[in-house]
């Protein structure tokens, strides 16, 4: 893996670190996985978060300190900032997108939605934690399919 880091792990850690939002600190603006709609996405929050901590990881293992301080700390800046602005307490659940307006307004999506697990399966929060619970249990009772077949919907009014 060593002849790798550099080319593979590194030059995506280093991007991670400086491709944020720099008013939250959260990753920043991109396309959401249904390729449907721009913003700062929940489940793109909780895979950057896992790719630092991944990197940092890997960092340290190849003795490189600086870097996997560097990581560490963009690594925790993210989750800080997505149980700032991603965290609705008011509905007591995870929120699947925000949006950043040029006054710096932050509008939240919290359109209940399957990706929202991104912010526990990356380990970003941990799964028992009762904010995800309560995102999940809302996910399941508003998107499970109602049929013999059963399943998920991708969110809340979904057209496909």
């Amino acid at each position: 893996m060593r002849p790798l880091h550099r080319k593979l792990v590194r030059t995506a850690a280093d991007l991670m670190v400086a491709f944020r939002e720099p008013r939250t600190k959260l990753p920043a603006p991109s396309v959401d996985h249904w390729e449907e709609r721009r913003g700062i996405h929940a489940f793109t929050t909780g895979a950057v978060w896992g790719g630092l901590s991944a990197a940092c990881a890997f960092a340290g293992a190849f003795g490189q300190h600086g870097l996997a301080a560097r990581y560490r700390t963009a690594a925790a800046e993210i989750r800080e900032a997505a149980l700032a602005h991603l965290w609705d307490a008011g509905r007591g659940r995870f929120v699947r997108t925000v949006t950043v307006l040029p006054d710096a307004t932050i509008v939240k999506d919290p359109t209940l939605d399957i990706s929202l697990a991104g912010v526990w399966l990356f380990g970003m929060v941990e799964r028992a934690d009762e904010r995800v619970v309560a995102t999940m249990r809302a996910i399941e009772e508003r998107l499970w399919v109602p049929t013999a077949i059963g399943g998920l919907a991708r969110y809340e009014n979904d057209w496909y």
